[in-house]
């Protein structure tokens, strides 16, 4: 599926065409984040299923899902990133680690560049645990520390982030920068608390999305190269991005 909504495949698409031929094609037989999560979330989508969306965000990236749920829920701190989100069938203003929610609610957790601005990752997922159902799943998505740009990035100060995203970014993209604490963004330390909260691991990996710099004539090139070195096995953890997908 290689992008989140229609708005995001418009946008990149258009930024794609603008890269020279070859890149094009690499990039296109390169999995991505976009891919794998689809991947995952495929078995769920169902009109019996109850979605949550957890840490949604404003972005809408559950937005070509939208109806393929019995109904779906997203969650986040910010009310006005939920009031700007139009993917969901309904919102809740609430932290991660306090679920306004009763028991064995949902089918499906999704959670999506969320878990390393949470200081206690640990007591997040257990409720993920408790308002899942017996046999629902949670997909993680998150930034992998290894990775050399989010490396950097867990060291700066919010400020200069914030600054170099301005820098970096174009105007079309849109980037928060909230407080981090990269807690829980390696494949082993996902394993470590999930398994001893007691879900069992369905699927995990690291996985990389040149397209985040589609934008760059430069950059995109180069993170093209680097994505195809990074498929060597033990250089794999140097990716961009996690994926984890737990079952209860």
């Amino acid at each position: 599926m290689r992008y989140f909504n229609e708005s995001d495949r418009e946008k990149k698409e258009k930024r794609l065409s603008e890269q020279p031929k070859w890149a094009q094609r690499l990039f296109r037989n390169i999995p991505t984040i976009h891919d794998m999560y689809d991947d995952q979330l495929i078995p769920y989508i169902s009109k019996d299923s109850v979605l949550l969306d957890a840490g949604c965000g404003k972005k809408g990236i559950m937005n070509k899902y939208r109806g393929r749920f019995k109904y779906s829920v997203g969650i986040d701190l910010s009310l006005s990133a939920i009031k700007m989100n139009d993917s969901l069938d309904s919102y809740a203003q609430a932290s991660l680690s306090d679920l306004p929610f009763r028991d064995g609610t949902f089918d499906i957790i999704i959670s999506q560049w969320a878990v390393e601005h949470i200081e206690d990752p640990a007591v997040c997922f257990r409720e993920f645990y408790r308002v899942l159902k017996k046999g629902g799943g949670v997909i993680v998505v998150t930034n992998s520390i290894y990775n050399p740009l989010m490396f950097f990035s867990s060291v700066f100060p919010e400020k200069i982030r914030d600054a170099i995203k301005k820098r970096l970014l174009p105007p079309e993209i849109e980037e928060d920068t909230f407080p981090t604490y990269y807690n829980c963004n390696t494949l082993a330390k996902s394993e470590e608390v999930f398994e001893g909260i007691g879900f069992t691991k369905v699927f995990d990996s690291y996985v990389g999305d040149a397209s985040f710099f589609i934008f760059s004539r430069l950059i995109f090139p180069i993170l093209l190269f680097y994505e195809k070195l990074t498929d060597i096995p033990f250089l794999r953890k140097f990716k961009m991005h996690t994926i984890v997908h737990y079952r209860k």
